[in-house]
C-alpha cells in the first residue's frame, strides 16, 4: 500500500509499504496494529503521535524526532534508527514493560537517558555511542549487540542479559549489575574501572609447557602391584619423556 500519512488521523490494521515521508511533520496521528515496510522517514517529525502494537520492517528513521509521541508494544526489525532522541517521547510513568524493541537494527548515536525500559530487547544491533545513562534496563536483552562507546551511568542493569553483547564498557561501581549475565572474554572489561593489577601467572607457566598434577600411577594395582598410589607430582601430558605412564611410578613399596 502506498499512502500519504496525514496529521490528526487514525490508522488501524494497515500496511504502509515503500512510502517516503522524509523531512515531513506528522502531528497527533494514531497508528494501531500497523506495519511499515521498506519505508523512509529520514529527519521526519512525529509529534504527539501514538504507535500501538506497530511493526517497522527495513525502514529508515534516521534522525527522526518523536517529541511527545508514545510507543506501546511496538518493534523495529532490520531498521536504521540512528540519532534518535527517545527521551523526547512520551513514556508511561509506571515503566510499562516492552514498550519498544529492536532486532538487527542500527541505533547508533541515539539517546535513552532516564527512561524506564524494563525487559527491552535490543538484539543483534549496532548500538555505537548510545546513551543509556540513568535508565532502567533491568532484565533487558542485549544479545549479539555491539555497544562500543555506549554510555552507562547510574543505569539499572539488574538481571539484564549481556552474555552475548560485545565492546561494552560498564563500571560496576557506577551501575546496578545485580544478577546481570556476562560472559568471557568480554566480561574482563568490567575490571577496567577497578584500581587493581592483574598478574597472569598461568600464562607464564604455559609458556614452558602444559603440565597437570596427577598421581605417579593412575593404573590399578593389578598392573603395577608395587605402586603406592599415594604420591602426587607434576607431569607433562603425552607419550614423551616424563609423560603420564606406568614408567613414572617413582614411589614403590
Amino acid at each position: 500500500m502506498t499512502s500519504i500519512i496525514s496529521s490528526q488521523a487514525q490508522y488501524t490494521d494497515l500496511v504502509f509499504k515503500e512510502i517516503r515521508l522524509d523531512h515531513v511533520e506528522v502531528v497527533s496521528t494514531e497508528f494501531h496494529d500497523c506495519v511499515f515496510f521498506h519505508s523512509s522517514f529520514v529527519e521526519s517529525v512525529f509529534r504527539s503521535c501514538k504507535f500501538i502494537a506497530c511493526t517497522f520492517r527495513e525502514c529508515d528513521l534516521s534522525l527522526a524526532k518523536v517529541p511527545g509521541s508514545r510507543f506501546t508494544s511496538s518493534r523495529f526489525e532490520g531498521c536504521k534508527v540512528m540519532g534518535v532522541n527517545w527521551s523526547e517521547a512520551d513514556w508511561p510513568k509506571s515503566g510499562l514493560a516492552n514498550p519498544i524493541g529492536f532486532l538487527e537494527c542500527a541505533i547508533s548515536h541515539s539517546t535513552f537517558i532516564g527512561l524506564s525500559l524494563r525487559d527491552i530487547k535490543i538484539s543483534g544491533c549496532l548500538a555505537v555511542d548510545v546513551d543509556f545513562r540513568e535508565s532502567d534496563l533491568s532484565q533487558a536483552d542485549f544479545g549479539g549487540t555491539d555497544l562500543e562507546q555506549s554510555l552507562f551511568g547510574n543505569t539499572d542493569l539488574s538481571a539484564a542479559d549481556l552474555s552475548r553483547a560485545r565492546n561494552y564498557h560498564i563500571d560496576p561501581s557506577q551501575n546496578i549489575v545485580r544478577q546481570a549475565k556476562f560472559s568471557l572474554p568480554e566480561a574482563m572489561s568490567l575490571l577496567h574501572s577497578m584500581d587493581i593489577v592483574l598478574v597472569d601467572e598461568v600464562r607464564t607457566a604455559l609458556s614452558v609447557g602444559v603440565y597437570s598434577c596427577v598421581p605417579f600411577c593412575q593404573w590399578s594395582p593389578n598392573e603395577y602391584p608395587d605402586c603406592a598410589h599415594k604420591t602426587m607430582a607434576w607431569h607433562p601430558p603425552g607419550d614423551g619423556p616424563g609423560a603420564r605412564s606406568g614408567a613414572n611410578c617413582l614411589r614403590r613399596a
